[in-house]
């Protein structure tokens, strides 16, 4: 069973490879002052997770694409301590998955593009992309 998390606010971006560079290049530019902002530190605890927990049997594989500093991740996994459950993130930028490593533990991270990621088809059981589908260049995909 798959189950995909929603928490995007869509909006109209042009899409090109100009653009998408711009976007990593923006977010590896403030990668280190991105956890100042205390709003990124609200995360609440994913209810689906919860519900899907209780219904899964087995390993659960759970991904935050684009996943940024990591701050999503922490906080899901300080709510679920389940040790069947496999946390991944995945983000463009370099620099955000650096801080990211600093603050996880547990986590397999990856420098990877939303459109190719570098797992199997039907991988992974949940996928988290919080706020993030307005910058992905092949929304369709």
């Amino acid at each position: 069973m798959r189950l995909t998390l929603r928490y995007c606010s869509v909006e109209r971006w042009v899409s090109s490879a100009k653009t998408n560079k711009m976007r990593i290049a923006k977010y590896s530019q403030i990668a280190k002052h991105y956890d100042k902002n205390p709003v990124r530190h609200n995360q609440p605890k994913e209810k689906q997770i919860d519900e899907f927990l209780h219904r899964q049997k087995g390993r659960i594989y759970i991904l935050d694409l684009a996943c940024g500093t990591g701050n999503f991740l922490k906080a899901q996994q300080q709510y679920f301590k389940s040790p069947k459950i496999n946390w991944f993130g995945c983000d463009l930028s370099k620099e955000m998955l650096k801080i990211a490593k600093w603050k996880l533990k547990n986590v397999e991270l990856k420098i990877a593009d939303a459109a190719n990621l570098p797992y199997p088809s039907n991988f992974f059981n949940l996928i988290s992309r919080n706020w993030a589908f307005q910058h992905f260049a092949n929304k369709r995909k």
